[in-house]
């Protein structure tokens, strides 16, 4: 986790590719730091409290995978996905639950490397009850919905 404390001071930077939707290009590389044999890379950006967002890792080099953590010194894990998404695409809904700044560390299920984009888009608000996610609550095929 050392490694991934020494991104967290470079903020994400997007290219707007609509109103509501950014793309953080990225590749993880030899350089890239590892955690068990698996190259990452983590963003950070700012979210704001009762929005619902969408994230989406996408490659055609590699089988990513995501995870989602408030950026603070513990480093909590909110939500991960691995193949949710189109083929084997990582993909997270979330509404936080206070405003801040959150990292989104992508990284490579195996030790394969390549080209990647991280693409955030903002949902539109629930018209009725949506039931999940609720704000703090993150949706993804191995997300853990917290009890009410």
């Amino acid at each position: 986790m050392a490694a991934a404390a020494a991104m967290i001071g470079t903020p994400a930077l997007a290219q707007t590719t609509g109103k509501n939707e950014r793309q953080f290009p990225g590749q993880l590389d030899s350089k890239s730091p590892k955690d068990d044999d698996h190259p990452y890379q983590v963003r950070t950006m700012p979210l704001e409290a009762g929005k619902r967002y969408a994230f989406s890792a996408e490659s055609e080099d590699f089988d990513p995978k995501m995870r989602l953590s408030l950026a603070d010194d513990n480093d909590e894990e909110i939500a991960k996905d691995d193949d949710s998404g189109d083929g084997t695409d990582a993909y997270i809904e979330f509404a936080p639950a206070q405003s801040g700044t959150y990292r989104v560390r992508v990284s490579s299920v195996g030790d394969s490397k390549g080209d990647y984009v991280l693409k955030v888009r903002d949902l539109p608000p629930c018209r009725r009850r949506c039931g999940r996610p609720r704000p703090g609550a993150a949706i993804s095929s191995s997300s853990t919905i917290p009890a009410r």
